[in-house]
């Protein structure tokens, strides 16, 4: 039997692929974790006593209004905390599933 040049192009494709999104994501997953040290400063703050007073001063317009304030935005600081958890859930199934399956 001939080999199959088409299974062939593809699984080599499929090989070229892979080997790339696996070095982007070691990439990526790098800096995610490099992130994570000024991540848990910012949620440290976030449930302090400092950010409650700083939080205060911002709402009695104390703060310059030409410096950002986003901090100050519950939604902001909350999206993260979340996107944050659950990218790290995702990352555990996904880290489960290649296990299982190799």
């Amino acid at each position: 039997k001939m080999a199959d040049i088409n299974k062939i192009k593809e699984m080599e494709e499929i090989l070229n692929k892979n080997t790339k999104e696996v070095e982007d994501f070691r990439k990526a997953l790098e800096k995610f974790k490099n992130s994570q040290k000024d991540y848990k400063k910012l949620s440290d703050y976030y449930s302090s006593e400092e950010y409650m007073k700083d939080l205060e001063e911002s709402n009695q317009g104390k703060i310059d209004p030409e410096i950002s304030q986003g901090i100050f935005s519950e939604d902001l600081v909350y999206d993260l905390l979340g996107d944050n958890y659950y990218l790290a859930v995702d990352m555990l199934d996904l880290a489960t599933e290649i296990i299982k399956n190799n």
